[in-house]
């Protein structure tokens, strides 16, 4: 089975927007037989991103069915991803716990010295300032101030870049320990301070075929 892995980080927020699908893609990583690609807001990228999820024989994401698969939507060909088997690993967890657990929630209690470090609003003003970068480039003419502004704007996508790879990466850790019956721990919280540590072990789709699509 072809197992692919993705997370997609924006051009914008939900503010920004009347629907979801209406949100463009600043980034996106797939993870595929152990192969990583990294995808830009280019169209042609994007078409490519698509592709790889189209040979995919499961698609793993977490909040991917109500979030990136719909923002793939918008693009040509991306609708037929949401019909695609799916494994999304929050709705797993919603419907075990009755709540919607963070994925730097999840990470923080499963894995030691793995954890997010930044977020999607980081992520948003990362995008932002490459935007900026890309207006002043088209109208500098000094060499080494475009020489700078480029190494700036190329050092910034790598910072999203990576942020977007980290979460594709956490989301194989997860499958793995899924897939070998390892329970995954998460807080249930009781008012705003008591919790207690529960363990849940999630339905595997490579025994059981419990995946949607």
């Amino acid at each position: 089975m072809k197992v692919a892995f993705y997370d997609l980080e924006t051009q914008c927020g939900f503010s920004e927007v009347q629907h979801i699908s209406e949100l463009k893609i600043a980034c996106g990583v797939v993870r595929k037989d152990k192969s990583v690609t990294h995808h830009m807001d280019d169209d042609n990228d994007i078409k490519l991103m698509i592709k790889r999820l189209k040979k995919a024989d499961l698609i793993v994401t977490f909040n991917g069915i109500r979030f990136d698969n719909v923002i793939l939507s918008g693009y040509p060909g991306g609708d037929e991803i949401a019909h695609k088997p799916q494994y999304d690993i929050m709705v797993e967890l919603q419907r075990l716990i009755g709540k919607r657990p963070t994925l730097a929630h999840v990470y923080k209690e499963n894995f030691d010295g793995f954890e997010k470090y930044a977020n999607g609003k980081q992520a948003l003003l990362w995008y932002q300032k490459i935007q900026w970068l890309r207006e002043v480039m088209e109208v500098t003419t000094d060499q080494a101030k475009l020489d700078e502004l480029n190494r700036d704007c190329e050092d910034t996508w790598g910072l999203l870049l990576d942020y977007c790879e980290r979460d594709v990466e956490g989301l194989a850790r997860l499958m793995g320990r899924i897939k070998n019956g390892i329970p995954i721990k998460l807080k249930r919280f009781w008012g705003s301070k008591d919790f207690e540590l529960v363990k849940i072990k999630l339905p595997n789709p490579f025994e059981t075929g419990e995946v949607t699509g």
